[in-house]
């Protein structure tokens, strides 16, 4: 997420989600998601134009599927969110 440039959280999930117990994971998805993570961070800045910047990664690891979505940056969210903004050049 880049503030005031893609989509946050509530764009995605306006209502947000009722809480509920913990979801146990496998322990090696903690890892994979980090990694991943780490990935697009030094992706984004190398300046490299082959990152998730405006996408969604949805990993099933049952199945071992990998999908990718565009998601869009809702306006009224925009004028909800209290994100501080950051330069970034």
């Amino acid at each position: 997420m880049i503030p005031n440039k893609t989509a946050c959280l509530r764009c995605i999930v306006p209502k947000g989600v009722e809480e509920e117990s913990p979801i146990p994971i496998i322990g090696v998805t903690a890892g994979l998601l980090g990694i991943l993570q780490a990935t697009e961070a030094i992706k984004f800045l190398g300046g490299l134009k082959t990152n998730l910047i405006g996408k969604l990664l949805i990993i099933d690891l049952l199945s071992m599927s990998f999908d990718i979505i565009k998601i869009e940056n809702d306006e009224e969210c925009k004028k909800r969110c209290q994100v501080v903004s950051i330069s970034i050049s």
